[in-house]
């Protein structure tokens, strides 16, 4: 579906590295997290039966003759969602170097990806700024503010506390020096260091964002989409049809942790 946009793609350098430096993880979270879902559901079953056998409902006069057949049909449902599960849980990818869909996504950002930070001082004076917004509330960012660890590349060492920070830089720095007037900015993270959100609904990016995004990288227009957003419209509007309501779906849920995609 990106190839058909590929020309309009791009990534701040960042988010190219958090990728790298992340996805292995993610997947063995993802294999893990199926894997314990699956355990629940078959071990459920089992002391559902077990329990309801224990108190013999049947001989309790509750007027309830067909009660094995209810635990039947309570077995045979956690059956099927085990086998629905245990069939998703095949798909994981597998972790390995050689991963076709990582090999894929790097040929559609060839090219298409932010500098890198020179050197620890150039990255020193982008962040100059970024504790007093932190504090003021001013996005993106400020959710992350205690958040501890480094991502270390070229002889840099970036706190991952500023990560969204240093995105959000790169990429204004980017559509300033492109000249892109239009931009659609697409992110995995839903914290209101983001987006606009009133009694916890989205309802667009933050104005603050907007405001800069306008102020100095000098744009004409900017949205921003959740992921599974951006792919309901990549279905409408790209003519997308490879895109499923099951893969939306998976998007949305997936998508707490989430990377960032700039098309102009």
């Amino acid at each position: 579906m990106l190839g058909k946009i590929q020309d309009r793609i791009w990534i701040p350098f960042f988010v190219g590295l958090e990728f790298q430096q992340n996805r292995f993880k993610r997947v063995v979270q993802s294999e893990k997290h199926i894997k314990s879902l699956l355990d629940k559901i078959q071990n459920t079953a089992k002391e559902l039966s077990d329990e309801v056998e224990s108190i013999e409902l049947e001989k309790r006069a509750v007027g309830l003759e067909d009660v094995q057949e209810r635990l039947k049909a309570v077995r045979d449902s956690h059956l099927s969602l085990s086998e629905t599960v245990e069939l998703v849980y095949k798909k994981v990818p597998l972790v390995s170097l050689d991963d076709d869909i990582a090999n894929r996504i790097c040929d559609l950002f060839e090219g298409r990806i932010g500098a890198a930070v020179e050197n620890q001082n150039k990255l020193d004076e982008m962040l100059v700024g970024a504790d007093e917004r932190y504090v003021n509330s001013i996005p993106p960012g400020f959710r992350d503010s205690k958040k501890d660890g480094t991502v270390f590349w070229g002889g840099v060492v970036y706190p991952q506390k500023y990560g969204d920070f240093i995105i959000w830089k790169q990429v204004i720095d980017h559509v300033l020096n492109s000249g892109d007037k239009k931009v659609v900015f697409v992110t995995g993270d839903r914290k209101e260091d983001w987006w606009f959100k009133v009694e916890g609904k989205s309802l667009g990016p933050h104005p603050l964002l907007v405001e800069e995004i306008f102020r100095i990288g000098k744009v004409d227009t900017f949205w921003m989409y959740s992921s599974d957003q951006f792919l309901q419209y990549a279905e409408r509007y790209l003519r997308a049809t490879e895109v499923t309501k099951e893969t939306i779906d998976q998007v949305k849920e997936l998508a707490s942790g989430g990377g960032d995609l700039l098309g102009a």
